[in-house]
């Protein structure tokens, strides 16, 4: 029996106590590989290696990371009820707390700041301010003031009023609120009233008691804000969009005037991509079928995710229709669509008049993975794992071979002679390999375990992603160059 299997087991009795006394310290000793490779990704140099200092401050931030995320799972969320499992929970939370040490040494200072729920779901992300007790957005003031004088004018379109009201509830609201049973967003506790609640989202139909809801986080958004720092040493890969602009111009000697220009294309194509993806994402709340609607809103949420994580890359991706060949983009697009089904379990799906809890990945009705493989393989001298899944595809008219299923998500990576875990090694995987990390031998012969997932882009999960891929390239590229694309163009 595992740590995890036994605080599963035993969650409904585990308090507090037991948190600090047995289960952090379990789990740290059971974390303790992979707290020390974060900490060598974080700190890490190849000449002199990690300090000793370094490595017990990042397990002690781990210590509280963990306990936080412990009494989350166990007793805010309580996911031990519809079966999540505890191990990647925590994995996920260890990464983000090494990404957030990995941002502060590089002199980006980390901000979380709440966001308007109703902006949010137009695709605008409204910081908000604190006005006494309470937050401002100024957008939905705006929108509740404009939509007023319209209504004073008597102007004759029926859903003014409505609208009117719906942006005066998030105009000041307050910052705790409740889940919405149905839709599963939002509800400010401001906008409760001794004769119940009502969802104020105008797709939403829910009506009832503030004792059927349950208590949820105000929508937040975390952003790193950098410091000045030389134009030629702005990360790649840097969340804000001017510094990974500005680092294709390391070259100082390129002109002002060309980077003023590109600047000025570059946040014209980032503007309309993000209109584009809100607009299409509206439009499948409101008209899509009961039995897809929420894998396709989850898609659409990975890429406007991915958007924010990777601008350049993405932009480059869906404006331009390129792509790095060491950027697995769709693969990572798919791995955080699949994050965010795992974080909205447990979900609802209709099919014909049946309704369908969802409350595992593997799920054969959410049609996200099509089986478990394993597979032995030896690492890369680049460090890399080749895919030599053994299940193939064959399929179409003709049945034709695609070759190996795709890498979906893996599940573990060991050493093939003694089956202990390299499972903390992995950097990222795309469909067809494995990177990992450098402290692994080329060499090394390990055993893959994967789900996997057909290797075809209009199959299953993969369908999604590249239909919704096509819809947005297409509207992007009518908006910036007023005719339609022609299929395959890359103009």
């Amino acid at each position: 029996m595992t740590v995890f299997s036994d605080v599963i087991q035993n969650a409904e009795m585990i308090t507090e106590i037991d948190v600090d006394d047995w289960v952090v310290p379990s789990i740290l000793d059971f974390y303790d590989k992979k707290l020390n490779s974060l900490a060598y990704r974080v700190y890490g140099d190849s000449s002199t290696g990690v300090p000793d200092v370094a490595v017990k401050a990042f397990k002690e931030s781990a210590r509280e990371e963990l306990r936080s995320a412990i009494c989350t799972f166990l007793f805010t969320k309580e996911h031990w009820r519809t079966g999540r499992d505890l191990d990647p929970y925590l994995r996920l939370c260890l990464n983000r707390l090494a990404q957030r040490r990995t941002w502060e040494i590089n002199s980006i200072k980390i901000k979380h700041a709440p966001v308007c729920p109703l902006c949010r779901e137009n695709g605008r992300k409204e910081i908000l301010q604190p006005e006494s007790g309470m937050l401002r957005c100024k957008n939905c003031t705006d929108e509740m003031d404009r939509l007023f004088d319209d209504i004073r004018r008597g102007a004759t379109d029926t859903s003014l009023q409505y609208r009117y009201n719906m942006h005066a509830i998030f105009s000041l609201h307050s910052k705790r609120g409740s889940r919405c049973p149905d839709c599963s967003r939002f509800i400010p506790g401001s906008s409760f009233s001794d004769n119940g609640v009502s969802c104020p989202y105008d797709d939403c139909i829910f009506i009832g008691q503030e004792s059927e809801l349950k208590a949820c986080s105000h929508p937040m958004v975390t952003f790193g804000d950098k410091r000045q720092q030389s134009i030629g040493k702005v990360p790649t890969h840097s969340s804000s969009k001017d510094g990974m602009l500005v680092s294709a111009f390391a070259d100082m000697s390129v002109s002002a005037d060309a980077y003023i220009d590109v600047k000025s294309r570059f946040e014209h194509e980032y503007k309309v991509l993000v209109s584009v993806i809100a607009e299409q994402l509206d439009r499948v709340k409101r008209t899509n079928s009961p039995s897809t609607i929420v894998q396709k809103t989850l898609m659409y949420e990975a890429y406007q995710e991915m958007l924010e994580e990777h601008t350049v890359e993405i932009i480059s991706y869906l404006v331009h229709q390129q792509q790095k060949s060491d950027f697995p983009i769709q693969a990572r697009i798919f791995q955080k669509y699949v994050e965010l089904v795992e974080m909205n379990m447990p979900f609802t799906i209709t099919k014909g008049k049946k309704e369908i809890d969802i409350v595992s990945l593997t799920d054969p009705e959410l049609s996200l993975f099509n089986g478990i493989s394993e597979f032995d393989a030896t690492v890369r001298n680049n460090n890399t794992i080749p895919n030599k899944t053994k299940e193939e595809y064959i399929g179409g008219r003709s049945f034709k071979n695609y070759g190996p299923c795709f890498i979906g998500r893996i599940i573990d990576v060991a050493y093939k002679e003694s089956g202990a875990s390299l499972r903390d090694k992995v950097v990222e995987h795309s469909f067809s390999q494995i990177l990992m990390d450098k402290s692994v031998e080329p060499g090394t012969e390990v055993t893959v375990t994967h789900f996997r997932i057909l290797s075809h882009y209009e199959m299953d999960s993969l369908v999604h992603l590249q239909r919704i891929r096509r819809s947005i390239v297409d509207s992007v590229y009518y908006r910036l160059n007023n005719k339609k694309r022609v299929a395959g163009s890359k103009e």
